[in-house]
């Protein structure tokens, strides 16, 4: 893996840094959207873009918070915190996340549970692994078809339950539902054979949310089905914004999916 051990130093550098923020003086406002955000998503995203400038100069940089597009292929894909509903509720299911894509290919991905220590990261060809900062042991990240699965568990979103989902789920029978915030945690439950299967039908991700879990899950094995079979447009995107249903899972699932979604 050409990057791993400049984004495990960085997950590192972040660690420190969140570590010495003081949240008892967490404050969030609305943005245009409605959705939440706090100083410390604006924080990261000055440390991440920072970050990515120095070690990629030519590439163009897009977040939920601010794009820096330039004349090149590749694109970097940034959520600093990706689940800020959760963030603000101090539970510890939200995520930072960055991805690399190139063209229409994602080819790099980063994702930092910061309240496990664990890191999530990939690159094209080259599989997938978590990394415990703790004790600093990696595992490869491996999902098999062949695996035998006796209970099947689905994910659904902690603070948005949508019923179209949920009774989708139900439609291919899965045994348990497990909510979460995050949408790339969710994905990462798959990857790390948590979970089975997660729907999203609410036309609501973008790019940067789910950019960096795409190549996590399907470097591990795992797979994504896009609504009539059409991919995200990460290359000179309209809006960022996925605007398709999709269904993540475990390969194991293959033959139990229902893809008229």
């Amino acid at each position: 893996m050409k990057h791993k051990k400049l984004f495990l130093d960085f997950a590192k550098l972040l660690q420190t840094r969140i570590r010495s923020w003081d949240l008892s003086k967490m404050h969030a406002h609305d943005k245009e959207d409605g959705s939440p955000v706090t100083r410390y998503d604006e924080e990261l995203n000055l440390v991440i873009n920072h970050f990515l400038r120095k070690n990629f100069p030519e590439h163009n940089i897009v977040g939920e918070e601010e794009q820096d597009l330039k004349e090149s292929e590749y694109t970097w894909y940034v959520d600093p915190i990706d689940g800020t509903k959760e963030f603000i509720k101090q539970n510890g299911q939200w995520a930072v996340q960055i991805g690399l894509s190139h063209r229409n290919e994602v080819i790099l991905g980063f994702v930092f549970h910061f309240s496990e220590d664990k890191l999530y990261y990939a690159e094209k060809s080259a599989g997938s692994i978590v990394y415990n900062l703790k004790n600093e042991k990696e595992e490869l990240l491996i999902l098999k078809a062949d695996e035998l699965i006796p209970e099947s568990i689905g994910l659904a979103s902690f603070s948005n339950k949508d019923q179209a989902e949920l009774d989708y789920l139900e439609k291919i029978n899965i045994s348990k539902i497990t909510e979460m915030g995050s949408f790339g945690l969710k994905v990462i439950q798959i990857a790390t054979a948590k979970a089975h299967v997660y729907a999203n039908f609410r036309n609501l991700i973008g790019l940067w949310d789910i950019c960096a879990p795409e190549i996590i899950l399907t470097e591990a094995g795992g797979k994504f089905y896009f609504e009539n079979e059409n991919p995200p447009i990460y290359y000179h995107p309209e809006n960022y914004q996925v605007n398709r249903k999709l269904l993540a899972y475990h390969p194991a699932m293959d033959d139990k999916i229902i893809r008229d979604i």
